[in-house]
């Protein structure tokens, strides 16, 4: 295939300037039909650097003065209500206006090279969910690239198509198939892709690369690191650990938002150029010998609100405190939502390609966050020590910053200048659906080739006779996709697929699919004989489980909150609370108290928003805080029964009985109505040794409660008040048939509608109960 012009590519990572701390977006051009060797045209410092913003605010604000790691928000449906840059207002416009950037820095100089007029292939994280793929294609679109010519490429495999480019892929690859692990560690995630590859003579590029397998999304990158020192090391030279919990989170985060990037990570850079410089004259002995230490001054101080001194005017870290910090990412994987350690995502992605760790061969290190000797240091102690797993080579990639955008302007000329695919992306994890007897039925499996089948086709996955209508007149039948494994599926989302009219159960459901280079999926289902119907995807089939019914509606919340920005409408206060409270919901506490006490800055007397900062903090087990909260929001609005009620429970749970009994009589008697009231009551009473007392409110909350779900017989609040109302009143057997009612509607809400319609597996002539997995 003949071509001419320029094929680019873009890296929207986000690593570490040496020099300042900043964000380095890149953009390489390949230039296609002669053998000039592709370069870097620039790399470009997209936001004013903190000390130029700092001339005139000392505290800044993550998300309205600056922006860091937008990446990581792609596919979240966040928003930037309160940003002061124009057209920066959601993580896609940010990520647009950096293309747009990048494309006017390119024809600088370079007219004829217009990133518009030609192929380009942007980089994301190997896991990348599929919102935040598209999110990255619309920003494509709204800059002005044809996306008709746009592509995405994971990371890892850019990286590595850079160094097998390099003279130094002699020292990693050899005529024999070898298994390479790329472990991509930048700013705001860590992306680990293993391959099979080799010289091959008889290969139009030279060398064979097989996808073995990709980790999943891992919100793991340096700037984690950055927070940890700036909360083990750099807090703890502004305030004491008492003063610290007196100041408001809105307070902290301003504060961390603005010296982690300009304190911290300096801290952090000047340390590991210091390790790595003392490790390679004298060896790793040298620094336990000796530790190292370094400074990092601060522009200017500046007072933080509530404490009473200024910011010191320099702070130091020594190598022994940096060790404690790096502690947790250093150390074995250990399963949990805390869990750190970088050696997670890389066991992970072995698994998955059933490869044992003494089969590696190389691993390639890429990303700023890579030039951390302490990460290299983990990867050699691993890989190359005196432990099982000592044969791997531990190489790094040409240049840790500008490698991936290379390795994407490479892979965009093979492909568009000579019709070669250089490597084919993979499906990460298996993909099926499950059935209503709860088994997991496979429908592409992990490690096939994209694009699937083909560029243009799609292919029938459903096997002979497995599927089928689970009753007799449905109007439409769920269908539950999975990611993961056969063994241990993971429950990504529903598909609602409609059905013809009197369709009787057992009538056959096939499945057809096409998966692109992408990773978007297309659904099409055939019921009985009608015709083949298109069907809308699940939102996010890549994630790593699906979203709660609490979490479905935070995002739905987002997506009107992203509708009036769109609009240009500005975002109420009393949406951003909402949207706080079902983060809430969510169980998304820390983010949800910043918001919360972000709306009070803005509407200091908005009891709702006291009142959703009292539950946050009651959440996390704050009880005077939360206590405080709630009268707070009883003060502003004493008329209002769930403000007073809610305080009343606070005073409960802090065993202040008498109080909390005259705050909730109080509630009961502006709404006799509220259920929980008369359970509140009830407890008190019990625990104040009126036995009498306690079974009347008891009662009363019943009966409330028999009249409520009256109108209401599905509601799942109302059925765990009745549960624990009867657990409460000794009716044990009433208490346990609740709890079964509650399994089954959980269940309808896991699965997005009625359990009973969930189609119909090889067993369906006899359907078991649904298993919720």
């Amino acid at each position: 295939m003949a071509g001419t012009g320029t094929c680019f590519g873009i890296d929207l990572g986000t690593s570490s300037c040496e020099k300042r701390s900043n964000r380095l977006p890149s953009i390489v051009g390949a230039a296609t039909g002669d053998r000039r060797k592709k370069r870097p045209l620039f790399g470009w410092e997209f936001f004013h650097s903190f000390d130029e913003k700092r001339r005139d605010s000392a505290l800044l604000a993550r998300g309205r003065d600056f922006f860091g790691s937008v990446k990581s928000d792609l596919g979240t449906e966040r928003i930037y209500p309160r940003s002061v840059v124009p057209g920066c207002r959601t993580p896609a416009e940010v990520t647009a206006l950096m293309i747009e950037r990048l494309i006017a820095l390119s024809r600088e100089g370079h007219p004829a090279r217009d990133p518009r007029q030609a192929h380009v292939v942007i980089t994301v994280p190997a896991s990348f969910s599929a919102l935040a793929r598209e999110e990255t294609r619309e920003a494509a679109r709204a800059a002005g690239l044809d996306p008709a010519r746009v592509h995405l490429l994971d990371e890892p495999i850019a990286a590595l198509i850079d160094l097998l480019n390099s003279p130094d892929a002699a020292h990693v690859l050899g005529a024999e198939d070898r298994n390479v692990l790329v472990f991509d560690y930048g700013g705001g995630t860590c992306d680990v892709a293993l391959v099979r590859a080799r010289f091959d003579a008889a290969a139009h590029a030279g060398l064979t690369v097989e996808n073995l397998a990709v980790s999943s999304y891992h919100r793991l990158g340096g700037d984690d690191v950055d927070r940890a020192v700036m909360d083990a090391v750099v807090w703890p030279q502004i305030a004491s650990a008492e003063e610290r919990a007196l100041l408001t989170l809105a307070t902290r985060r301003l504060v961390e938002d603005t010296l982690t990037p300009s304190v911290a990570r300096v801290l952090k850079e000047r340390l590991c150029r210091a390790v790595a410089a003392r490790v390679e004259e004298d060896g790793w002995p040298a620094v336990e010998a000796d530790p190292i230490k370094v400074l990092a001054p601060l522009a200017r101080e500046f007072a933080i609100p509530g404490l009473p001194r200024k910011t010191p005017h320099r702070f130091d870290m020594t190598s022994e405190s940096f060790r404690e910090v790096m502690a947790p990412f250093l150390s074995p994987p250990r399963p949990g939502p805390e869990e750190r350690s970088l050696l997670g995502p890389v066991m992970e992605t072995l698994e998955r390609a059933s490869l044992p760790p003494e089969r590696l061969d190389a691993v390639v290190l890429h990303g700023g966050s890579s030039l951390n000797p302490y990460v290299r240091h983990l990867m050699a102690a691993t890989f190359r020590g005196h432990a099982m797993f000592d044969r791997a080579i531990i190489a790094s990639t040409p240049d840790a910053l500008v490698s991936v955008a290379r390795g994407a302007a490479l892979l965009c000329y093979w492909r568009q200048a000579r019709g070669v695919e250089l490597v084919r992306p993979i499906m990460a994890e298996d993909l099926g659906i499950i059935v209503r007897s709860g088994e997991a039925v496979p429908l592409v499996t992990g490690g096939t080739p994209l694009p699937f089948p083909d560029e243009d086709s799609v292919r029938d996955v459903t096997g002979e006779g497995q599927l089928a209508v689970p009753a007799d007149g449905l109007a439409e039948i769920l269908v539950p996709v999975y990611t993961g494994t056969r063994r241990a599926p993971r429950l990504a989302g529903t598909i609602r697929v409609p059905v013809p009219a009197d369709t009787p159960a057992g009538t056959s459901v096939r499945i057809k699919l096409r998966v692109d280079r992408d990773k978007t999926l297309v659904w099409w289902f055939k019921v009985g004989e009608a015709a083949d119907a298109p069907a809308s995807s699940i939102n996010d089939p890549w994630c790593r489980r699906a979203p709660t019914a609490d979490e479905r509606r935070l995002l739905e919340q987002r997506r009107k909150m992203k509708e009036a920005v769109a609009a240009g409408q500005p975002v109420p206060a009393w949406m951003l609370a909402q949207e706080a409270f079902l983060m809430r919901c969510a169980r998304q506490t820390g983010e949800a108290l910043l918001a919360i006490e972000l709306c009070l800055e803005e509407t200091p007397e908005d009891a709702a928003a006291h009142n959703i900062r009292g539950l946050i903090l009651d959440d996390q087990g704050a009880l005077a805080e939360a206590e405080r909260a709630f009268r707070a929001a009883a003060d502003q609005a004493p008329i209002r029964a769930v403000y007073r009620g809610n305080l009343g429970m606070a005073l409960a749970e802090k065993g202040q009985h008498d109080e909390a009994l005259a705050a909730l009589s109080l509630a009961a008697t502006l709404d006799p109505k509220l259920v929980y009231i008369h359970v509140g009551l009830g407890d008190v009473h019990r625990r104040k040794g009126d036995e009498p007392s306690a079974r009347r409110e008891y009662g009363r909350a019943l009966a409330l409660l028999d009249e409520a779900m009256a109108d209401r017989p599905f509601d799942l609040v109302s059925w765990r008040h009745l549960a624990r109302l009867h657990q409460s009143l000794g009716d044990y057997a009433q208490a346990d048939k609740a709890r079964q009612v509650i399994a089954e509607l959980e269940a309808e809400a896991l699965y997005e509608g009625d359990p009973a319609a969930v189609v119909a597996g090889p067993d369906r002539a006899t359907v078991a109960p649904l298993r919720v997995r």
